[in-house]
């Protein structure tokens, strides 16, 4: 009998033995087509890649990277809601998984659940309370829900955990300048340029926040750095020409304008900043032509027509600079300078009662007299969330 138990014993062990062995084999044959797939994505081969991991996965259901892996190429192959499900899937295997949590919050930002994808990052930030990008990317989000002060608490966060961290300083001032408050905004910003000097982005919002400050000067050395850097982005180009125009330099903002103009000859903003050096040193018949061009870009430009009525105006042309007041008006019927212009050009053209009507209007909706002032561009933009990790 005791021989019979040993042997029963024995038989059982080698069992266990077996099973053990086969676990090993299919691990080991998990752990093989997992690796697969990441040399493939190396490779940039992801469709092969995600075969490899739904194989990995077939082996072993339970495998957690296998499936945050599948979700990283779906995410790279365009199909972000199968992309989420293979996220949630980890999740649900590891609730503690900080990094699925991540990614689920940059996937669902991508379908535009920004309250969501702020839940993910919390939940990716509670795992792992260090994590930088997770609190850069719960700061961007909290800025698109229009939550600015939230969100400089969350890019602070950032910088505390690396105070290295330009595109947090660059964010955090753009949000400040949000606020209205452009010193500390500045020094956001020189903290960013500090951290990556060689960021022409950074270099451009410090010159427009210099701007505001009426730094005009300071202003121009920043946009010479942003050019110096990316001399083929007609917006640094055009924030230089308004800034010239605020400094007078009319000829040399007319210089910077038709440089952006030669990069991208479609940026209405550029003709009109152009239309107005033109005016300031009395070429009204070139200021014409760029009003125009600011017209055939964007017909509904209010300013355009507005600015177009007043050098058909200098020029003695007041039927055509009617024309323009009333197409300004017809855009836009609340435009009280146009409605001012229109009185002036009414008056001019011996309209007294007419003239007097258009005065009327201008005064009820609050008029009050500018100066032509130049447009800036690519001011305040928030660098991007910071995208998924991958494998």
């Amino acid at each position: 009998m005791k021989r019979k138990t040993k042997k029963w014993v024995g038989y059982g062990i080698i069992g266990i033995l077996i099973m053990v062995y086969i676990i090993i084999i299919l691990f080991n044959k998990s752990i093989f087509w997992y690796n697969k797939g990441v040399v493939l994505v190396r490779f940039g081969r992801n469709e092969k890649a995600l075969q490899a991991y739904e194989k990995a996965i077939e082996i072993n259901p339970k495998f957690t990277k296998a499936w945050y892996n599948k979700g990283t190429v779906l995410g790279d192959l365009g199909k972000p809601d199968e992309a989420m499900k293979a996220y949630e899937k980890a999740i649900e295997i590891d609730p503690k998984f900080a990094i699925a949590w991540y990614n689920k919050g940059v996937t669902l930002v991508k379908f535009g659940k920004n309250e969501q994808a702020l839940q993910a990052y919390e939940q990716a930030i509670e795992i792992k309370p260090k994590y930088l990008k997770a609190w850069y990317n719960k700061g961007t989000v909290l800025g698109d829900l229009g939550k600015p002060d939230e969100a400089i608490q969350a890019y602070e966060k950032a910088i505390e955990i690396d105070p290295k961290y330009a595109i947090a300083w660059y964010n955090k001032g753009t949000m400040l300048c949000e606020l209205g408050k452009y010193e500390e905004a500045l020094q956001s910003y020189e903290k960013a340029v500090e951290a990556d000097p060689k960021n022409e982005n950074m270099w451009n919002n410090k010159g427009t926040i210099l701007i505001r400050l009426n730094r005009y000067e300071e202003a121009l050395k920043a946009f010479d750095k942003a050019i110096k850097i990316n001399s083929k982005n007609e917006s640094f180009w055009g924030n230089k020409g308004s800034t010239l125009l605020n400094l007078r330099k009319y000829e040399k903002a007319i210089q910077a304008y038709d440089k952006a103009i030669e990069i991208n000859p479609k940026n209405a903003k550029i003709w009109d900043g152009k239309g107005t050096a033109l005016i300031r040193l009395g070429r009204y018949e070139k200021a014409l032509e760029s009003y125009e061009k600011v017209i055939e870009i964007e017909p509904s430009d209010t300013e355009a027509w507005n600015n177009k009525g007043g050098a058909l105006g200098i020029l003695g042309k007041l039927d055509e600079s009617l024309e323009a007041y009333n197409r300004a008006i017809e855009i836009n019927p609340n435009y009280a300078e146009a409605w001012k212009n229109k009185g002036l050009t009414l008056e001019k053209l011996g309209k007294r009662e007419e003239s007097q009507k258009a005065y009327e209007k201008a005064k009820s909706l609050h008029f009050c007299p500018e100066m032509l002032s130049p447009r800036f561009y690519g001011s305040s933009k928030k660098i991007p969330l910071s995208e998924g990790y991958t494998h």
